[in-house]
């Protein structure tokens, strides 16, 4: 449980950070294209952020402490 605890933590300090600038910029901005257009990285980063966090603590279930072993 100990090894998961680093993990969680890190993403969930850069999603709040990610969500904070996604709500900024959704209050600043006022045209549409221009917003969409400045949301569309965070939001990508935000959704690969849960993926790779999901992916690390399965490793770490399955006991692969460090994944430089594949390759």
């Amino acid at each position: 449980m100990k090894k998961k605890i680093a993990p969680i933590i890190a993403a969930a300090i850069m999603t709040l950070y990610l969500l904070l600038y996604v709500f900024v910029i959704a209050a600043r901005v006022e045209f549409f294209l221009l917003k969409a257009l400045l949301l569309i990285a965070p939001l990508w980063l935000i959704y690969t952020m849960a993926q790779m966090l999901l992916e690390r603590l399965d490793e770490i279930e399955k006991g692969e402490d460090d994944d430089i072993g594949n390759y």
